[in-house]
């Protein structure tokens, strides 16, 4: 395997199973680089006294990593302990039906790739587009 060559995709989905950020994996093993950055990036482009709760598949190596590093991972013990262990077990299931099911990450992805190719706009224009709408909603006057 390449130095640069793709291993797998880490991604963060919000409350309503919508992709916000997805990493591109290039080393591999279990590393929380991914998990980190995705977190800070989601922190940077949010006011500082917004509130987040960050529910991880894999926070028992994901905390030793943190803490490791001197980093402090804040688990609310009382809202985990409202999940019923059974969904905690099968949370790794639950992102499988996420990624492949008939609603999931691949199949939308798919769908809206069709979409951008039918609707015959410019790539560069597209990408143009967002980067304005992103500025727009995560400018200070859009908390206003």
């Amino acid at each position: 395997m390449g130095h640069f060559d793709d291993t797998g995709l880490m991604a963060m989905v919000c409350r309503h199973d919508i992709p916000l950020f997805v990493v591109n994996i290039d080393t591999p093993g279990e590393q929380q680089k991914y998990g980190v950055a995705l977190m800070e990036h989601v922190l940077t482009l949010l006011p500082p006294q917004a509130t987040c709760v960050f529910i991880i598949d894999v926070g028992c190596v994901f905390d030793v990593s943190l803490n490791k590093y001197q980093c402090c991972l804040w688990i609310i013990d009382r809202f985990l302990a409202s999940v019923a262990q059974d969904h905690r077990e099968e949370l790794g299931q639950w992102i499988r039906h996420k990624l492949d099911g008939e609603k999931g990450i691949k199949k939308e992805t798919a769908r809206a790739e069709k979409v951008i190719e039918a609707c015959a706009v410019d790539e560069d224009v597209l990408r143009k587009e967002w980067k304005d709408q992103v500025e727009t909603q995560t400018s200070i006057r859009a908390c206003e």
